[in-house]
């Protein structure tokens, strides 16, 4: 009996031993899982955070071509006025000199 029990024992022991490589191998895999998972994650969260980058480029390239666009319309503007503004005092400072010229060789 004490053989049969001896048996028993070494029999429970490799048991044990199984289980507990089963177990280590299962925790291995599940360490090795989630790594996985988590450079997956890593990996999409970069992908979201480049696609959301270079949409916000994007859009501000669009609004500042839009600021770009009504600042020139401006300036436009005021350079028009500018030149109307120019050429009415061209042709004011025209009339003033002739006006001189003709007063001064008038009086002579």
């Amino acid at each position: 009996m004490s053989q049969e029990i001896i048996k028993d024992i070494r029999q429970a022991e490799k048991e044990a031993e199984n289980i507990i490589k089963e177990a280590t191998q299962e925790a291995r895999d599940i360490i090795n899982k989630a790594e996985r998972q988590g450079l997956d994650i890593l990996e999409q969260a970069r992908e979201t955070a480049r696609i959301e980058g270079k949409e916000a480029i994007e859009k501000l390239k669009s609004e500042t071509a839009k600021k770009i666009e009504k600042l020139q319309s401006i300036s436009n503007k005021k350079c028009e006025g500018l030149t109307i503004e120019a050429q009415a005092r061209k042709d004011e400072a025209s009339a003033y000199i002739m006006k001189r010229i003709v007063s001064f060789y008038g009086h002579n």
